[in-house]
């Protein structure tokens, strides 16, 4: 059984760390995106100001707003969350052994293998609640993804337009 506990262990804290550095990737994905979305936007808005047609106009306030979308998602993904974390400075496992101890003669090993068992709780809570942080992420970044593929195709649409028919550029 203290195998499987360690190995419970080992895999628990280690889906917790991926968690990090997942949220990391994302955060740097979301980045990328405000940097594209700043650049659509510009584009966007030079768009609006050179179009001729009501027709043209339109698309690009229906782009502008997706980017506004875009943008507003973007910010709520990059908002702070709080990842738990194993710190063992923290006195866990010391209070706890503590309790342990408390009031009743039990031998090390057993309190060993309780505290094993209680790290391996922890272990767990934290990689669930890390997860569940990165899974809201990542359907923002998707949503982002679909919405900013909208602004996108309105603005190749529009420089079709505008290298076919030059009169829709206003002079």
């Amino acid at each position: 059984m203290d195998s499987m506990q360690s190995i419970l262990l080992k895999e628990f804290t280690s889906e917790s760390e991926r968690s990090f550095s997942l949220g990391d990737t994302f955060d740097m994905k979301a980045n990328v995106l405000l940097v594209v979305i700043t650049f659509l936007a510009g584009q966007t808005a030079y768009f609006l100001s050179i179009a001729h047609s009501s027709a043209v106009r339109h698309g690009q306030m229906l782009s502008a707003f997706l980017l506004i979308v875009c943008g507003a998602l973007t910010l709520i993904e990059l908002f702070p969350r709080t990842y738990l974390f194993f710190s063992p400075s923290n006195g866990a496992i010391e209070r706890k052994a503590e309790k342990l101890r408390a009031g009743r003669q039990v031998d090390e090993a057993v309190i060993s293998q309780e505290l094993l068992g209680h790290a391996v709780e922890w272990a767990r809570e934290r990689a669930i609640h890390n997860k569940a942080i990165n899974k809201v992420k990542s359907a923002i970044l998707t949503v982002v993804f679909w919405v900013m593929s909208g602004a996108v195709a309105i603005n190749l649409i529009t420089l079709i337009l505008f290298a076919t028919c030059p009169s829709l550029v206003a002079h």
